[in-house]
Protein backbone atom coordinates (compact mmCIF):
# COMPACT_ATOMS: atom_id res chain seq x y z
CA UNK A 1 0.00 0.00 0.00
CA UNK A 2 1.24 3.57 -0.03
CA UNK A 3 2.72 5.07 2.63
CA UNK A 4 1.12 8.83 4.03
CA UNK A 5 3.66 11.41 3.78
CA UNK A 6 4.70 13.67 6.79
CA UNK A 7 6.19 17.28 6.04
CA UNK A 8 8.00 19.60 8.04
CA UNK A 9 7.71 23.06 6.84
CA UNK A 10 10.15 25.84 8.50
CA UNK A 11 8.84 29.31 7.27
CA UNK A 12 10.64 32.91 8.32
CA UNK A 13 8.60 34.64 10.64
CA UNK A 14 7.16 37.23 8.42
CA UNK A 15 4.21 37.48 7.03
CA UNK A 16 5.39 37.51 3.59
CA UNK A 17 6.94 34.58 4.10
CA UNK A 18 4.54 32.53 6.97
CA UNK A 19 0.72 33.23 5.37
CA UNK A 20 1.81 31.82 2.02
CA UNK A 21 3.68 29.28 3.29
CA UNK A 22 0.95 28.28 5.34
CA UNK A 23 -1.78 28.44 2.78
CA UNK A 24 0.25 26.62 0.60
CA UNK A 25 0.37 24.00 3.29
CA UNK A 26 -3.52 24.25 3.23
CA UNK A 27 -3.39 23.36 -0.38
CA UNK A 28 -1.25 20.57 -0.41
CA UNK A 29 -3.66 18.64 2.35
CA UNK A 30 -6.34 19.66 0.69
CA UNK A 31 -5.24 18.46 -2.88
CA UNK A 32 -4.10 14.70 -1.43
CA UNK A 33 -4.97 13.45 1.61
CA UNK A 34 -2.08 11.16 2.26
CA UNK A 35 0.22 14.55 2.99
CA UNK A 36 0.00 15.23 6.67
CA UNK A 37 2.27 18.82 7.35
CA UNK A 38 3.76 19.82 10.61
CA UNK A 39 4.81 23.73 10.35
CA UNK A 40 7.71 24.73 12.79
CA UNK A 41 7.34 28.45 14.26
CA UNK A 42 10.29 30.20 14.77
CA UNK A 43 9.50 33.48 17.31
CA UNK A 44 8.11 36.19 15.33
CA UNK A 45 10.12 39.27 16.17
CA UNK A 46 9.24 42.68 17.12
CA UNK A 47 6.31 41.01 19.24
CA UNK A 48 4.42 41.29 16.17
CA UNK A 49 1.03 40.50 16.98
CA UNK A 50 -0.07 39.43 13.39
CA UNK A 51 2.65 36.56 13.52
CA UNK A 52 1.55 35.89 17.46
CA UNK A 53 0.97 31.96 17.65
CA UNK A 54 -2.55 32.63 17.30
CA UNK A 55 -2.99 34.11 14.19
CA UNK A 56 -1.63 31.51 12.13
CA UNK A 57 -3.64 28.45 13.75
CA UNK A 58 -6.59 30.64 14.00
CA UNK A 59 -5.98 31.35 10.00
CA UNK A 60 -6.40 27.32 9.36
CA UNK A 61 -10.14 26.05 9.59
CA UNK A 62 -11.21 22.77 11.29
CA UNK A 63 -11.26 21.49 7.92
CA UNK A 64 -7.73 20.84 7.97
CA UNK A 65 -6.53 18.72 10.28
CA UNK A 66 -3.59 17.49 8.90
CA UNK A 67 -2.00 20.85 9.63
CA UNK A 68 -0.25 21.33 13.31
CA UNK A 69 1.75 23.95 14.61
CA UNK A 70 4.72 23.64 16.87
CA UNK A 71 6.91 26.01 18.39
CA UNK A 72 11.07 26.44 17.74
CA UNK A 73 12.48 26.54 21.31
CA UNK A 74 13.39 30.42 21.61
CA UNK A 75 16.71 29.98 23.35
CA UNK A 76 17.26 33.94 22.95
CA UNK A 77 17.22 33.90 19.12
CA UNK A 78 17.60 37.41 18.09
CA UNK A 79 15.82 37.83 14.55
CA UNK A 80 17.15 41.36 13.87
CA UNK A 81 20.78 40.29 14.71
CA UNK A 82 20.57 37.04 12.98
CA UNK A 83 17.85 37.40 10.25
CA UNK A 84 20.18 36.19 7.34
CA UNK A 85 22.21 33.30 9.25
CA UNK A 86 18.90 32.11 11.09
CA UNK A 87 19.05 28.44 9.63
CA UNK A 88 22.44 27.66 10.38
CA UNK A 89 21.73 28.94 14.40
CA UNK A 90 18.00 27.22 14.65
CA UNK A 91 20.45 24.09 13.57
CA UNK A 92 20.43 22.25 17.26
CA UNK A 93 16.63 23.04 17.94
CA UNK A 94 15.20 22.09 14.40
CA UNK A 95 17.07 18.22 15.01
CA UNK A 96 15.69 18.14 18.87
CA UNK A 97 11.72 18.56 17.59
CA UNK A 98 12.14 17.12 14.41
CA UNK A 99 13.84 14.16 16.05
CA UNK A 100 10.94 14.01 18.75
CA UNK A 101 8.17 14.10 15.78
CA UNK A 102 9.66 11.50 13.58
CA UNK A 103 9.98 8.82 16.65
CA UNK A 104 7.20 7.61 15.50
CA UNK A 105 7.11 7.77 12.36
CA UNK A 106 10.79 5.77 12.52
CA UNK A 107 8.99 2.78 14.32
CA UNK A 108 6.66 2.30 11.77
CA UNK A 109 8.84 1.33 9.05
CA UNK A 110 7.65 -2.21 9.58
CA UNK A 111 6.28 -3.03 6.79
CA UNK A 112 4.48 -6.21 7.75
CA UNK A 113 2.54 -3.46 10.84
CA UNK A 114 1.39 -0.90 8.34
CA UNK A 115 -2.16 -0.64 7.81
CA UNK A 116 -4.78 2.68 7.19
CA UNK A 117 -3.91 3.45 11.37
CA UNK A 118 0.01 3.63 10.49
CA UNK A 119 1.54 7.05 11.40
CA UNK A 120 3.10 8.66 8.37
CA UNK A 121 6.45 8.58 6.72
CA UNK A 122 8.68 11.12 7.32
CA UNK A 123 8.83 12.96 3.68
CA UNK A 124 11.36 15.71 3.87
CA UNK A 125 11.41 19.70 4.69
CA UNK A 126 9.95 22.59 2.81
CA UNK A 127 12.30 25.34 3.74
CA UNK A 128 11.51 29.22 3.35
CA UNK A 129 14.57 30.82 1.07
CA UNK A 130 16.18 31.95 4.12
CA UNK A 131 16.73 28.65 6.00
CA UNK A 132 18.44 26.74 3.18
CA UNK A 133 21.57 26.15 5.86
CA UNK A 134 18.64 23.55 7.35
CA UNK A 135 19.08 21.22 3.95
CA UNK A 136 21.80 20.01 5.79
CA UNK A 137 19.68 18.82 8.93
CA UNK A 138 17.69 17.00 6.13
CA UNK A 139 20.84 15.13 4.67
CA UNK A 140 21.28 14.37 8.07
CA UNK A 141 17.55 12.79 8.40
CA UNK A 142 18.18 11.49 4.82
CA UNK A 143 14.97 13.05 3.52
CA UNK A 144 14.68 15.56 0.63
CA UNK A 145 14.39 19.31 0.79
CA UNK A 146 12.13 21.64 -0.93
CA UNK A 147 12.84 25.06 -0.71
CA UNK A 148 9.81 27.30 -0.78
CA UNK A 149 10.48 30.68 -2.37
CA UNK A 150 7.73 33.04 -1.23
CA UNK A 151 9.22 35.77 -3.86
CA UNK A 152 8.54 35.29 -8.01
CA UNK A 153 11.22 33.35 -10.21
CA UNK A 154 13.07 36.93 -11.62
CA UNK A 155 14.45 37.23 -8.15
CA UNK A 156 15.05 33.68 -7.59
CA UNK A 157 16.37 33.93 -11.07
CA UNK A 158 18.99 37.10 -10.13
CA UNK A 159 20.32 35.05 -7.43
CA UNK A 160 21.46 32.24 -9.01
CA UNK A 161 22.84 33.50 -12.31
CA UNK A 162 24.68 36.38 -9.96
CA UNK A 163 25.96 32.91 -7.84
CA UNK A 164 27.24 31.20 -10.79
CA UNK A 165 28.85 34.15 -12.50
CA UNK A 166 30.32 34.67 -9.16
CA UNK A 167 31.81 31.55 -8.77
CA UNK A 168 32.33 30.60 -12.38
CA UNK A 169 33.78 33.43 -13.43
CA UNK A 170 35.32 35.78 -10.28
CA UNK A 171 33.36 38.19 -10.54
CA UNK A 172 31.97 40.59 -7.47
CA UNK A 173 28.66 42.35 -7.86
CA UNK A 174 29.36 44.75 -5.29
CA UNK A 175 32.04 46.01 -7.80
CA UNK A 176 29.13 47.63 -9.45
CA UNK A 177 28.70 50.13 -6.97
CA UNK A 178 32.03 51.13 -8.68
CA UNK A 179 31.80 50.50 -12.25
CA UNK A 180 30.66 51.90 -15.35
CA UNK A 181 28.25 49.66 -16.10
CA UNK A 182 24.66 50.49 -16.11
CA UNK A 183 23.07 47.58 -16.66
CA UNK A 184 23.51 43.45 -15.90
CA UNK A 185 22.55 41.24 -18.89
CA UNK A 186 20.90 38.37 -17.13
CA UNK A 187 19.83 34.95 -18.38
CA UNK A 188 16.59 35.02 -16.10
CA UNK A 189 14.90 38.34 -17.62
CA UNK A 190 14.02 39.56 -20.80
CA UNK A 191 15.83 43.07 -20.39
CA UNK A 192 18.82 44.01 -18.99
CA UNK A 193 18.77 44.49 -15.54
CA UNK A 194 19.45 48.63 -14.32
CA UNK A 195 22.36 48.04 -11.36
CA UNK A 196 20.25 50.87 -9.81
CA UNK A 197 17.52 48.25 -9.30
CA UNK A 198 19.71 45.31 -8.09
CA UNK A 199 18.55 43.91 -4.65
CA UNK A 200 20.84 45.71 -2.60
CA UNK A 201 21.99 42.14 -0.88
CA UNK A 202 24.09 41.96 -3.52
CA UNK A 203 25.92 45.11 -4.02
CA UNK A 204 26.92 45.79 0.15
CA UNK A 205 30.06 43.43 0.64
CA UNK A 206 28.69 42.23 4.93
CA UNK A 207 25.53 40.81 2.90
CA UNK A 208 27.14 39.20 -0.69
CA UNK A 209 28.34 35.66 1.30
CA UNK A 210 25.31 34.81 2.85
CA UNK A 211 23.08 35.74 -0.40
CA UNK A 212 25.83 33.56 -2.66
CA UNK A 213 25.38 31.04 -0.04
CA UNK A 214 22.17 30.80 -0.07
CA UNK A 215 22.03 30.56 -4.15
CA UNK A 216 24.35 27.67 -3.29
CA UNK A 217 21.80 25.73 -1.76
CA UNK A 218 19.45 26.21 -3.51
CA UNK A 219 21.27 24.48 -6.29
CA UNK A 220 21.15 21.19 -3.67
CA UNK A 221 17.30 20.91 -3.05
CA UNK A 222 15.31 18.17 -4.13
CA UNK A 223 13.16 21.23 -5.80
CA UNK A 224 12.40 25.08 -5.74
CA UNK A 225 8.29 25.94 -4.78
CA UNK A 226 7.52 29.34 -6.42
CA UNK A 227 5.03 31.59 -5.19
CA UNK A 228 3.82 32.57 -8.98
CA UNK A 229 2.37 31.17 -12.72
CA UNK A 230 3.78 30.28 -15.65
CA UNK A 231 1.39 32.62 -17.29
CA UNK A 232 2.82 35.43 -15.42
CA UNK A 233 6.90 34.92 -15.55
CA UNK A 234 6.50 32.55 -18.63
CA UNK A 235 10.58 33.59 -19.64
CA UNK A 236 12.04 33.39 -16.33
CA UNK A 237 10.31 30.07 -16.08
CA UNK A 238 11.75 28.97 -19.33
CA UNK A 239 14.98 30.66 -18.35
CA UNK A 240 15.19 28.05 -15.47
CA UNK A 241 14.68 24.86 -17.49
CA UNK A 242 16.83 25.43 -20.64
CA UNK A 243 19.49 23.13 -19.58
CA UNK A 244 22.27 25.08 -20.05
CA UNK A 245 24.67 27.10 -17.44
CA UNK A 246 23.66 30.69 -17.12
CA UNK A 247 26.12 32.53 -19.64
CA UNK A 248 29.15 35.00 -17.96
CA UNK A 249 28.83 38.16 -18.05
CA UNK A 250 30.55 39.57 -21.62
CA UNK A 251 34.19 40.16 -21.06
CA UNK A 252 34.44 43.81 -22.44
CA UNK A 253 31.65 44.10 -19.47
CA UNK A 254 34.05 43.06 -16.84
CA UNK A 255 31.33 43.55 -14.23
CA UNK A 256 31.58 43.16 -10.11
CA UNK A 257 27.56 44.01 -9.04
CA UNK A 258 29.18 45.87 -5.71
CA UNK A 259 31.25 48.41 -7.81
CA UNK A 260 28.17 48.99 -10.05
CA UNK A 261 26.93 51.71 -7.08
CA UNK A 262 29.39 54.25 -7.96
CA UNK A 263 29.05 53.40 -11.61
CA UNK A 264 28.09 55.30 -14.67
CA UNK A 265 26.42 51.47 -15.63
CA UNK A 266 22.83 51.74 -16.67
CA UNK A 267 21.89 48.18 -17.06
CA UNK A 268 22.81 44.42 -16.58
CA UNK A 269 21.89 41.61 -18.72
CA UNK A 270 20.97 38.54 -16.92
CA UNK A 271 19.95 35.29 -18.27
CA UNK A 272 16.56 35.03 -16.28
CA UNK A 273 15.25 38.15 -17.34
CA UNK A 274 13.86 38.97 -21.15
CA UNK A 275 15.13 43.19 -20.70
CA UNK A 276 18.96 43.76 -19.19
CA UNK A 277 18.85 44.65 -15.57
CA UNK A 278 18.89 48.74 -14.57
CA UNK A 279 21.63 48.95 -12.14
CA UNK A 280 19.92 51.26 -9.88
CA UNK A 281 17.00 48.59 -9.30
CA UNK A 282 19.33 45.41 -8.81
CA UNK A 283 18.18 44.20 -5.13
CA UNK A 284 20.53 46.45 -2.52
CA UNK A 285 22.42 42.99 -1.34
CA UNK A 286 24.25 42.50 -4.30
CA UNK A 287 25.61 45.75 -4.38
CA UNK A 288 26.81 46.34 -0.95
CA UNK A 289 30.26 44.61 0.23
CA UNK A 290 29.46 43.86 3.85
CA UNK A 291 25.71 41.54 2.25
CA UNK A 292 27.25 39.75 -0.97
CA UNK A 293 28.83 36.73 0.86
CA UNK A 294 25.18 35.90 2.35
CA UNK A 295 23.27 35.92 -0.95
CA UNK A 296 25.92 34.59 -2.35
CA UNK A 297 25.79 31.51 -0.14
CA UNK A 298 21.87 31.13 -0.07
CA UNK A 299 22.43 31.22 -4.08
CA UNK A 300 24.36 27.84 -3.42
CA UNK A 301 22.57 26.02 -0.64
CA UNK A 302 19.65 26.74 -2.86
CA UNK A 303 21.13 24.78 -5.55
CA UNK A 304 21.27 21.75 -3.02
CA UNK A 305 17.65 21.63 -2.57
CA UNK A 306 15.34 18.95 -3.87
CA UNK A 307 13.25 21.28 -5.25
CA UNK A 308 12.19 24.68 -5.25
CA UNK A 309 8.93 25.63 -4.66
CA UNK A 310 7.50 29.54 -5.94
CA UNK A 311 4.64 31.39 -5.30
CA UNK A 312 4.24 32.49 -8.64
CA UNK A 313 2.31 30.56 -12.49
CA UNK A 314 4.42 29.73 -15.76
CA UNK A 315 2.01 32.41 -17.76
CA UNK A 316 3.45 34.94 -15.36
CA UNK A 317 7.49 34.55 -15.58
CA UNK A 318 7.62 32.20 -18.58
CA UNK A 319 11.06 33.47 -19.82
CA UNK A 320 12.14 33.58 -15.89
CA UNK A 321 11.11 29.64 -15.42
CA UNK A 322 12.49 28.21 -17.83
CA UNK A 323 15.92 29.81 -17.96
CA UNK A 324 16.18 28.32 -13.79
CA UNK A 325 16.23 24.38 -15.76
CA UNK A 326 20.24 25.10 -16.04
CA UNK A 327 20.99 21.38 -15.09
CA UNK A 328 22.30 22.83 -12.19
CA UNK A 329 19.13 23.82 -10.67
CA UNK A 330 16.96 21.70 -8.96
CA UNK A 331 13.25 21.42 -10.09
CA UNK A 332 11.50 24.73 -10.03
CA UNK A 333 7.26 24.46 -9.02
CA UNK A 334 5.59 27.30 -9.79
CA UNK A 335 2.56 27.12 -7.52
CA UNK A 336 1.00 30.27 -7.60
CA UNK A 337 -0.54 32.80 -6.95
CA UNK A 338 -0.76 31.79 -3.29
CA UNK A 339 -3.09 34.15 -1.86
CA UNK A 340 -4.59 34.41 1.89
CA UNK A 341 -8.41 35.84 -0.21
CA UNK A 342 -10.30 35.10 3.24
CA UNK A 343 -8.74 38.71 3.81
CA UNK A 344 -7.42 40.27 6.99
CA UNK A 345 -10.53 42.81 7.98
CA UNK A 346 -10.92 40.90 11.52
CA UNK A 347 -7.46 40.36 12.01
CA UNK A 348 -4.48 42.30 10.97
CA UNK A 349 -6.34 45.45 12.17
CA UNK A 350 -6.69 44.49 15.59
CA UNK A 351 -10.14 43.60 16.90
CA UNK A 352 -11.49 47.41 16.45
CA UNK A 353 -14.04 45.99 13.41
CA UNK A 354 -15.32 49.22 13.31
CA UNK A 355 -12.14 51.06 11.27
CA UNK A 356 -12.61 48.22 9.08
CA UNK A 357 -16.42 48.37 8.67
CA UNK A 358 -15.87 52.45 8.04
CA UNK A 359 -13.10 51.89 5.63
CA UNK A 360 -15.64 49.61 3.55
CA UNK A 361 -18.45 52.17 3.97
CA UNK A 362 -16.79 54.51 2.72
CA UNK A 363 -15.54 52.81 -0.40
CA UNK A 364 -19.09 51.71 -1.14
CA UNK A 365 -19.64 55.20 -1.83
CA UNK A 366 -17.51 55.75 -4.08
CA UNK A 367 -17.84 55.23 -8.28
CA UNK A 368 -16.49 52.22 -9.81
CA UNK A 369 -12.75 52.40 -10.21
CA UNK A 370 -12.17 55.75 -9.19
CA UNK A 371 -10.43 55.45 -6.45
CA UNK A 372 -6.52 55.18 -5.71
CA UNK A 373 -5.52 53.28 -2.76
CA UNK A 374 -1.76 53.89 -1.98
CA UNK A 375 -0.35 51.01 0.49
CA UNK A 376 3.46 50.23 1.53
CA UNK A 377 3.29 47.70 3.34
CA UNK A 378 3.96 46.44 7.40
CA UNK A 379 7.11 48.46 6.82
CA UNK A 380 6.06 51.09 4.76
CA UNK A 381 6.64 54.81 5.81
CA UNK A 382 8.30 58.06 4.80
CA UNK A 383 9.73 60.71 6.55
CA UNK A 384 7.26 63.58 7.11
CA UNK A 385 9.32 65.95 4.25
CA UNK A 386 7.84 62.87 1.63
CA UNK A 387 4.31 62.37 3.06
CA UNK A 388 3.51 66.29 2.62
CA UNK A 389 5.06 65.75 -1.76
CA UNK A 390 2.78 62.31 -1.32
CA UNK A 391 0.06 65.11 0.07
CA UNK A 392 0.46 67.47 -2.47
CA UNK A 393 0.44 65.44 -5.48
CA UNK A 394 -2.91 64.05 -4.29
CA UNK A 395 -4.62 67.33 -3.67
CA UNK A 396 -3.77 68.65 -7.36
CA UNK A 397 -4.65 65.70 -9.31
CA UNK A 398 -8.13 66.07 -7.17
CA UNK A 399 -8.84 62.23 -7.66
CA UNK A 400 -10.41 60.09 -4.79
CA UNK A 401 -8.12 58.33 -2.79
CA UNK A 402 -7.66 55.69 -0.15
CA UNK A 403 -4.15 56.53 1.78
CA UNK A 404 -2.56 54.19 4.19
CA UNK A 405 -0.23 56.63 6.46
CA UNK A 406 1.94 54.96 9.02
CA UNK A 407 4.46 56.60 11.11
CA UNK A 408 7.95 55.09 10.68
CA UNK A 409 10.08 53.63 13.43
CA UNK A 410 13.32 55.24 15.05
CA UNK A 411 15.57 55.81 12.21
CA UNK A 412 18.28 52.75 13.79
CA UNK A 413 15.22 50.47 14.30
CA UNK A 414 14.15 47.52 11.64
CA UNK A 415 10.60 47.73 12.86
CA UNK A 416 7.09 48.06 10.95
CA UNK A 417 5.41 51.08 11.16
CA UNK A 418 2.84 51.70 13.28
CA UNK A 419 0.30 54.15 13.36
CA UNK A 420 0.22 57.60 13.90
CA UNK A 421 -2.10 59.22 16.57
CA UNK A 422 -2.79 62.13 14.49
CA UNK A 423 -1.93 62.05 10.67
CA UNK A 424 -2.43 65.82 10.43
CA UNK A 425 1.12 66.30 12.44
CA UNK A 426 3.10 65.33 9.52
CA UNK A 427 0.35 66.50 6.23
CA UNK A 428 0.23 69.99 5.19
CA UNK A 429 -1.69 72.48 6.65
CA UNK A 430 -5.50 72.02 6.12
CA UNK A 431 -5.02 69.09 4.03
CA UNK A 432 -7.42 67.17 5.63
CA UNK A 433 -10.32 69.61 5.13
CA UNK A 434 -9.80 70.54 2.01
CA UNK A 435 -9.47 67.05 0.66
CA UNK A 436 -12.21 65.46 2.93
CA UNK A 437 -14.72 65.47 0.02
CA UNK A 438 -12.46 63.22 -1.92
CA UNK A 439 -10.00 61.72 -0.04
CA UNK A 440 -9.73 59.37 3.41
CA UNK A 441 -6.61 58.58 5.83
CA UNK A 442 -6.61 55.57 6.97
CA UNK A 443 -3.51 53.72 9.47
CA UNK A 444 -3.99 50.25 8.79
CA UNK A 445 -5.65 49.09 5.70
CA UNK A 446 -7.25 45.35 5.20
CA UNK A 447 -5.32 45.35 1.74
CA UNK A 448 -7.33 42.30 0.23
CA UNK A 449 -10.34 43.54 1.13
CA UNK A 450 -10.07 47.08 -0.51
CA UNK A 451 -7.91 46.12 -3.66
CA UNK A 452 -11.60 43.42 -4.13
CA UNK A 453 -14.02 46.69 -4.18
CA UNK A 454 -14.89 47.68 -7.35
CA UNK A 455 -14.20 51.43 -6.56
CA UNK A 456 -10.67 51.09 -6.63
CA UNK A 457 -8.96 51.85 -10.23
CA UNK A 458 -5.31 51.98 -9.20
CA UNK A 459 -3.14 51.23 -6.47
CA UNK A 460 0.41 52.59 -5.57
CA UNK A 461 2.46 49.70 -4.18
CA UNK A 462 5.81 49.14 -2.70
CA UNK A 463 5.65 45.88 -4.88
CA UNK A 464 6.09 43.60 -2.30
CA UNK A 465 5.52 40.21 -4.13
CA UNK A 466 2.21 38.86 -2.03
CA UNK A 467 0.51 42.73 -2.96
CA UNK A 468 1.93 42.27 -6.90
CA UNK A 469 -0.06 38.78 -6.81
CA UNK A 470 -2.97 40.20 -5.04
CA UNK A 471 -3.16 43.43 -7.74
CA UNK A 472 -2.67 40.41 -10.37
CA UNK A 473 -5.73 38.60 -8.67
CA UNK A 474 -7.97 41.87 -9.09
CA UNK A 475 -6.81 43.18 -11.89
CA UNK A 476 -5.63 46.36 -10.20
CA UNK A 477 -3.20 48.66 -11.87
CA UNK A 478 -0.24 48.89 -10.22
CA UNK A 479 1.91 52.53 -9.88
CA UNK A 480 5.15 50.87 -8.72
CA UNK A 481 7.08 52.87 -6.17
CA UNK A 482 9.47 50.11 -4.34
CA UNK A 483 11.09 50.57 -0.73
CA UNK A 484 13.38 47.30 0.19
CA UNK A 485 14.71 44.43 -0.50
CA UNK A 486 14.07 42.72 -3.63
CA UNK A 487 11.04 45.38 -4.32
CA UNK A 488 13.00 47.09 -7.29
CA UNK A 489 13.43 44.13 -9.27
CA UNK A 490 9.71 43.13 -8.90
CA UNK A 491 8.75 46.51 -9.94
CA UNK A 492 11.26 46.66 -13.03
CA UNK A 493 9.54 42.56 -14.13
CA UNK A 494 5.92 44.54 -13.50
CA UNK A 495 6.95 48.05 -15.46
CA UNK A 496 9.18 46.84 -18.09
CA UNK A 497 9.28 42.87 -18.46
CA UNK A 498 5.36 42.49 -17.98
CA UNK A 499 3.89 45.29 -18.36
CA UNK A 500 1.57 45.37 -16.17
CA UNK A 501 2.58 48.67 -14.00
CA UNK A 502 3.05 52.35 -14.24
CA UNK A 503 7.04 53.50 -12.94
CA UNK A 504 6.31 55.83 -10.08
CA UNK A 505 9.90 55.65 -9.48
CA UNK A 506 11.26 52.40 -9.73
CA UNK A 507 14.89 53.21 -8.62
CA UNK A 508 13.57 54.59 -4.90
CA UNK A 509 15.35 52.95 -2.03
CA UNK A 510 15.23 53.05 1.70
CA UNK A 511 17.54 52.30 4.61
CA UNK A 512 16.74 51.10 7.62
CA UNK A 513 19.69 53.41 9.22
CA UNK A 514 19.94 56.63 7.17
CA UNK A 515 18.05 59.31 5.21
CA UNK A 516 16.37 58.66 2.28
CA UNK A 517 18.29 59.04 -1.13
CA UNK A 518 16.36 61.69 -2.27
CA UNK A 519 12.58 63.04 -2.40
CA UNK A 520 10.30 62.43 -4.89
CA UNK A 521 8.62 65.69 -5.66
CA UNK A 522 4.88 66.07 -5.82
CA UNK A 523 5.17 66.61 -9.57
CA UNK A 524 7.02 63.51 -10.36
CA UNK A 525 4.13 61.54 -7.98
CA UNK A 526 1.84 63.29 -9.98
CA UNK A 527 2.33 62.14 -13.29
CA UNK A 528 2.81 58.76 -11.85
CA UNK A 529 -1.01 58.48 -10.91
CA UNK A 530 -2.40 60.26 -13.64
CA UNK A 531 -0.73 57.75 -15.85
CA UNK A 532 -1.82 54.98 -13.33
CA UNK A 533 -5.25 56.06 -13.76
CA UNK A 534 -5.88 56.50 -17.50
CA UNK A 535 -8.60 54.07 -17.97
CA UNK A 536 -7.92 53.75 -21.55
CA UNK A 537 -4.25 52.58 -21.25
CA UNK A 538 -3.76 49.50 -23.19
CA UNK A 539 -2.08 48.32 -19.86
CA UNK A 540 -5.33 47.36 -18.45
CA UNK A 541 -6.54 45.16 -21.58
CA UNK A 542 -2.95 43.23 -20.58
CA UNK A 543 -3.61 43.13 -16.57
CA UNK A 544 -7.48 41.66 -17.22
CA UNK A 545 -5.58 38.99 -19.44
CA UNK A 546 -3.48 38.12 -17.46
CA UNK A 547 -5.64 38.38 -13.94
CA UNK A 548 -8.03 35.60 -15.66
CA UNK A 549 -4.65 33.78 -16.21
CA UNK A 550 -4.10 33.67 -12.67
CA UNK A 551 -6.95 31.77 -12.00
CA UNK A 552 -7.18 29.74 -14.59
CA UNK A 553 -3.87 28.54 -13.46
CA UNK A 554 -4.72 27.59 -10.29
CA UNK A 555 -7.75 25.17 -11.75
CA UNK A 556 -7.80 21.89 -12.51
CA UNK A 557 -5.81 21.39 -15.84
CA UNK A 558 -3.73 24.62 -14.93
CA UNK A 559 -0.46 25.35 -15.01
CA UNK A 560 0.34 25.40 -11.26
CA UNK A 561 -2.15 22.90 -10.67
CA UNK A 562 -0.12 20.43 -12.32
CA UNK A 563 3.29 21.82 -10.98
CA UNK A 564 1.50 20.91 -7.60
CA UNK A 565 0.79 17.71 -8.78
CA UNK A 566 4.18 17.36 -10.07
CA UNK A 567 5.23 18.19 -6.24
CA UNK A 568 3.15 15.56 -4.77
CA UNK A 569 4.00 13.17 -7.25
CA UNK A 570 7.77 13.28 -6.32
CA UNK A 571 7.02 13.10 -2.81
CA UNK A 572 5.28 10.25 -2.45
CA UNK A 573 7.81 8.78 -5.41
CA UNK A 574 10.23 9.58 -2.71
CA UNK A 575 8.92 7.61 0.16
CA UNK A 576 7.47 4.58 -1.94
CA UNK A 577 11.00 3.80 -3.08
CA UNK A 578 12.57 3.87 0.19
CA UNK A 579 13.52 0.37 0.69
Amino acid sequence: MTKAAELVFIPTPAAGHLVPAVELAERLTDRDERLSITVLLIKPPYNDSRLSSSKPISSIPSSHPMIKFVHLPDDGFDFQENFLSMGEILKPQVREVVSKLIIVSRSSSDKSTLNEDSPPKFAGFVLDMFCTALIDVANEFGVPSYIFFPSGTAFLGVILNIQAFHDEQGLDPTDLNDSDAAEVALPSLVNPLPVNVLPIMFLQKNLLPTMLAMARRLREATGIIVNTFSELEPHTITSLADGKTPPAFHDEQGLDPTDLNDSDAAEVALPSLVNPLPVNVLPIMFLQKNLLPTMLAMARRLREATGIIVNTFSELEPHTITSLADGKTPPVYPVGPILNLRGNGYDDGGNDTSKFEEIIRWLDDQPPSSVVFLCFGSFGSFDEEQVKEIARALENIGLRFLWSLRKPPPQDKMRPATEYSNPQDVLPDGFLDRTAKVGKIIGWAPQVEVLAHPSIGGFVSHCGWNSTLESIWFGVPVGAWPLYAEQQLNAFELVVELGLAVEIRMDYRKDWFADAPFILTADEIERGIRNLMDPNSERTKVLHEISEKSKRALAEGGSSYISTGRLIQNIMDGICCEK
